[in-house]
């Protein structure tokens, strides 16, 4: 007749109280264990930082969908992305636009066809909702073809990128990270925006990192597998 196994030898008390565990051979003290013992005895590979997925309820079918609802008005929206993703924003301001002979801030225009703005950047919205960054991914051909045609640079260009690749100048507003397609690309973005991070004390550059996760850029090397991204002809 099969009896219980004996179990006495796995857990014991000590003289001061305390409950002892043991693992095979090796006998434990406490409830909790420690960080040695846990390394030592759950074992793990390593896992690569682009097969952690991101949930993202931006879809842009939607998004376009949307747009294309405001009409003729879609050609004014168009122009206060323009006016944000050349001249800029920040803390809350939007600037203005001109409208016929009428001066507009552009925050008013937001607010009358309901665009979202003035929020976190980690701000969620529903897949239809559009918001001023959302307009920024959505024109970005748009606003690529128009440095392009106008010559006409972006502030982050301006102010914060490195100018010896002049190749790079009509992707270079916010936005244009959604643009970006080889590695080269995406590490010229992160020193714009490291630039600007390390000026303005802001964290864009773990936004794009997520991005390029997302997009899944090949041969790409994200800051959490290295302390310093590798910038081509730094090296």
């Amino acid at each position: 007749m099969a009896t219980a196994p004996d179990i006495s030898k796995d857990k014991t008390t000590d003289p001061r109280g305390k409950d002892i565990h043991s693992i095979g051979d090796t006998i434990y003290l406490n409830r909790i264990l420690d960080e040695k013992i846990l390394i030592q005895e759950i074992k793990v590979h390593d896992v690569e930082p682009t097969d952690l997925l991101i949930t993202d309820n931006y879809n842009e079918e939607k998004l376009l969908n949307k747009l294309k609802t405001y009409g003729d008005n879609v050609q004014l929206l168009f122009k206060c992305t323009l006016q944000i993703a050349i001249v800029g924003y920040g803390r809350k301001n939007y600037g203005n636009i001109k409208i016929g002979d009428k001066i507009v801030p552009v925050s008013q225009i937001f607010t009358q066809f309901n665009i979202h703005h003035n929020k976190g950047i980690n701000a969620n919205y529903l897949e239809d909702e559009l918001s001023a960054r959302r307009l920024l991914r959505l024109f970005r051909y748009q606003i690529r073809d128009y440095i392009k045609n106008y010559k006409r640079t972006s502030y982050l260009w301006n102010k914060y990128a490195d100018k010896s690749n002049p190749d790079y100048y009509y992707i270079c507003f916010p936005g244009g990270e959604h643009l970006v397609e080889t590695k080269e690309e995406a590490y010229f973005f992160y020193e714009t925006y490291g630039n600007l991070d390390l000026r303005l004390g802001t964290r864009f550059t773990e936004r794009l990192t997520r991005v390029f996760m997302a997009k899944g850029i090949p041969g790409l090397i994200y800051p959490q597998q290295k302390s310093q991204i590798i910038i081509p002809g730094n090296t």
